[in-house]
C-alpha cells in the first residue's frame, strides 16, 4: 500500500567522512501509473512534524507526479516523527541542522534514482519550511534537482519577526473592521493589567499558571493567529469579530478578555493550549511525546529564528526577543541564533536559486518572509494568490485562483522536467534557462511581443503616412486645379 512505511538507512553526520553511523529514516513511495515508463521521480520533503503516508495521498503533488507518469516519494525529516536518530540532548541536537537536512535528501535522491533509468528527471516538493527547503535544496544541489516547488516558503530568516503580528493584525482588520482590531489589541493589553491568576484561570483553568508570564501571553496570542494562518479555521476570525464588534463602548477590560477566551477555546476545539507553550520542551527521551516540538524550537534557537515577537499592533509586548532568549537558553544553553549568518549561507529573499516556484496566500502571515517576485533570468516564478492561506495550493481539490495557481506550478514543473528548450529564435540558454530577447517573451520565449522599435515604427507611420497620402492628395487637387485653368482659357467665347 502506497500509505505503508518504509526505511531508509541514512547517515547520521554527512559531514564527516570517519562517520559510520547511520540511523533508520521513514519515507514513503507512492505509484499511480505504470512503473515500466517512469520519466521523473518527485520528492516531497517532510518539515516539522511526522510524516503520514495517508495524508501524503490527499496531497496535489499526487496528481502532479500521475500527470508526469512520475513515482512521488515523501522523506520524514531528520529527528521528527520516527525519524529521530537519537534522543534529543544538546550534544545530539548538533546533528539536526538545515545542512544535513539537505543532506540527508541528496543522498536519498541518490539512492532512489538507481532504480530507474539515468536520464530520469527529478522534482523537489515542500511547504512551509520544507518549501524553503526545497528552493535551498534546488540552490545548493542543483545537480540533484531540475526543479522547485516551494509553497509558502520562509527563505528569510529573521529573529525579530515582528511581520507575523502586524499581518495579523491587517488580517483582523480585513474581516471586522478597525473596531475589531483595536478592541483585539486591547483585549491582549488587558491581559496584563488585570490580575494574572484571574486572567490564567480563564485559559488554562485550574492548571497551574506559566511561571513567566510572558509564556501565557504567548500561548492566547499563539491561538489567536491560527485562524489567520490556516483556511480550516478561517471562520474563527469572523466569530472573533462579531463578538469584538459587539461590544459596548464602556465595556470592562474582564469582557474583552472573556471574548479572546471564547473565542480561543473555539479554535483549540478540545486540543490543549498548552500545546504553544514552548517552554515545556524538557524531555530529552526519543519517544517523549514533546519530541517534535523540542527538536523544532532547537532550530529556531540554532539557526532560523522566527519568533513571532510583538509589533505593537496585537499581541504583548512582553512577547519580545528577550522572551525568546530565555526560552532558548532554558531549554538549550544557548541565546537566539545569528539570523545573518544563516541568510548568508542561503540567501536570503536574495537567493539565486533556479527553476523555482513560489507560491504564497496573501492572508498567511509567513508569506512576509518569503520571495514575492518573480526573476524570469534565472527561471524564478511568484505566484501571490489572494485570500489565501498557508499551503492551500499544497492540497487537492481546490478551486478558483488557487486552482489556477496551481495549475500554474504544474505546467511550469511538467515543461522543465520534459526538457523543453529554448526556442533558439527568441532567445538563448544560460545555466538550463531561457532568457528573452527583446522581441520576445514567456517561459520557452516563444511569444512573440512588440518591442520599443516596433513602437517606434508604428508611431512614425501612424503620422508619416497620413501626412504623405494627404500631399499626394493635395498635389493631385492642385494638378487638377491647373488644369481646369488652361482648359478653360483654351475654351471660345460665348459672348463678346
Amino acid at each position: 500500500m502506497p500509505e505503508d512505511a518504509l526505511n531508509f538507512t541514512q547517515k547520521l553526520d554527512h559531514f564527516d567522512a570517519s562517520s559510520q553511523e547511520t540511523f533508520n529514516q521513514r519515507y514513503y513511495k507512492i505509484t499511480k501509473n505504470s512503473t515500466a515508463n517512469v520519466s521523473a521521480l518527485f520528492f516531497y520533503i517532510g518539515g516539522e512534524a511526522p510524516l503520514i503516508g495517508k495524508r501524503m495521498l490527499s496531497l496535489a503533488p499526487v496528481d502532479l507526479a500521475e500527470k508526469n507518469n512520475a513515482v512521488l516519494f515523501g522523506l520524514e525529516h531528520r529527528f521528527f516523527g520516527n525519524s529521530a536518530p537519537t534522543n534529543l540532548t544538546i550534544e545530539n541536537l548538533k546533528y539536526l541542522t538545515i545542512e544535513q537536512g539537505l543532506a540527508d535528501l541528496a543522498h536519498f535522491i541518490n539512492a532512489m534514482k538507481q532504480d530507474y533509468d539515468h536520464t530520469v528527471r527529478i522534482g523537489v516538493i515542500g511547504g512551509s519550511y520544507p518549501g524553503a527547503l526545497s528552493s535551498w535544496f534546488r540552490l545548493l544541489y542543483p545537480h540533484l534537482a531540475d526543479v522547485s516547488w516551494a509553497s509558502s516558503a520562509p527563505v528569510e530568516a529573521k529573529n525579530n519577526f515582528t511581520e507575523y503580528d502586524y499581518h495579523c493584525y491587517e488580517a483582523i482588520t480585513s474581516v471586522g473592521g478597525d473596531k475589531c482590531s483595536e478592541n483585539t489589541r486591547k483585549a491582549f493589553q488587558y491581559l496584563e493589567t488585570e490580575d494574572y491568576n484571574e486572567v490564567a484561570k480563564k485559559f488554562i483553568g485550574n492548571d497551574t499558571p506559566p511561571e513567566d508570564h510572558a509564556t501565557l501571553y504567548y500561548m492566547v496570542a499563539d491561538t489567536i493567529a491560527t485562524p489567520v494562518q490556516y483556511k480550516r479555521s478561517s471562520e474563527n476570525l469572523t466569530y472573533l469579530c462579531d463578538l469584538m464588534n459587539k461590544l459596548p463602548e464602556k465595556a470592562t477590560k474582564t469582557e474583552y478578555i472573556d471574548v479572546l477566551a471564547k473565542v480561543t477555546k473555539e479554535i483549540l476545539q478540545g486540543e490543549s493550549i498548552w500545546d504553544s507553550d514552548l517552554t515545556q520542551y524538557t524531555d530529552v527521551s526519543i519517544d517523549a511525546p514533546t519530541k517534535d516540538g523540542r527538536a523544532w524550537t532547537w532550530m529556531t534557537c540554532n539557526q532560523v529564528g522566527w519568533f513571532q515577537t510583538a509589533s505593537g499592533k496585537l499581541r504583548s509586548d512582553s512577547i519580545n526577543l528577550e522572551y525568546f532568549d530565555r526560552v532558548c537558553r532554558k531549554l538549550f544553553n544557548r541565546g537566539i541564533p545569528n539570523d545573518k549568518l544563516t541568510n548568508q549561507r542561503f540567501g536570503g529573499k536574495n537567493a539565486r536559486g533556479t527553476s523555482t516556484y513560489f507560491i504564497n496566500g496573501a492572508v498567511d502571515p509567513w508569506s512576509t518572509m518569503s520571495i514575492t517576485t518573480e526573476d524570469r533570468s534565472i527561471n524564478r516564478l511568484v505566484k501571490v494568490i489572494p485570500n489565501s492561506y498557508h499551503c492551500d495550493d499544497l492540497y487537492q481539490n481546490v478551486t478558483g485562483e488557487v486552482l489556477e495557481a496551481q495549475q500554474h506550478v504544474f505546467n511550469f514543473t511538467s515543461n522543465i522536467l520534459k526538457g523543453r528548450k529554448c526556442n533558439h529564435e527568441g532567445g538563448y540558454e544560460v545555466l538550463g534557462n531561457c532568457i528573452c530577447k527583446e522581441a520576445y517573451a514567456g517561459e520557452f520565449c516563444e511569444i512573440s511581443v512588440p518591442t520599443r522599435e516596433h513602437f517606434k515604427v508604428v508611431t512614425v507611420a501612424s503620422v508619416v503616412v497620413p501626412t504623405f497620402l494627404l500631399l499626394i492628395i493635395g498635389g493631385i487637387v492642385w494638378v487638377c486645379g491647373k488644369k481646369e485653368d488652361s482648359d478653360f482659357g483654351a475654351r471660345p467665347a460665348l459672348y463678346t
